[in-house]
Formats: C-alpha cells, structure tokens, sequence
C-alpha cells in the first residue's frame, strides 16, 4: 500500500472512485500523541492523490482531533456509535 512520510503511515483503508479519486480511511480507537498526529496530519498533506481524509473515532477523541485539524477542510470526521 502507499506509505506516507518518511517513516511511513499506512492509512487503514483507502477509497478508491471511478474517477480516481482517492479518500483514506482512519479508525482511531485510541488517541495518539499530538505530536504523531501532527506529523500523520501533515504526512497527508503532502500527499496530493489523497483529497480527503475521512477519519472514524469515539466522540471525545472526534472532539479533539477536529481541533487539531481545524484549518485543514479535507480532514472530515465522524462519531463512531458503540
């Protein structure tokens, strides 16, 4: 699969449209360092062929990774119900 950054991040999925559009998926159960987030959030900016980042996650992590990502439009993100 495409790694992003130097270290790499592989997306947990990868959409993929009729007309090559592609949008990365993201299950975050567990809220990682600001820092990793930091570089994964700007890891996918300079990833041009990805035009959305479509990321899953709890409300209280939701909360705080729309934040973080307050200024990156292409960054969406949804509740996952448990």
């Amino acid at each position: 699969m495409k790694g992003l950054g130097k270290r790499g991040h592989i997306a947990d999925g990868l959409l993929l449209f009729p007309d090559n559009k592609e949008i990365a998926i993201e299950v975050e159960l567990t809220l990682k360092s600001k820092q990793r987030l930091l570089e994964i959030f700007r890891n996918y900016m300079t990833c041009f062929q990805i035009k959305e980042i479509w990321y899953y996650c709890s409300p209280n992590i939701t909360d705080r990774l729309s934040k973080l990502a307050e200024k990156m439009p292409y960054f969406k993100f949804h509740h996952l119900e448990g």
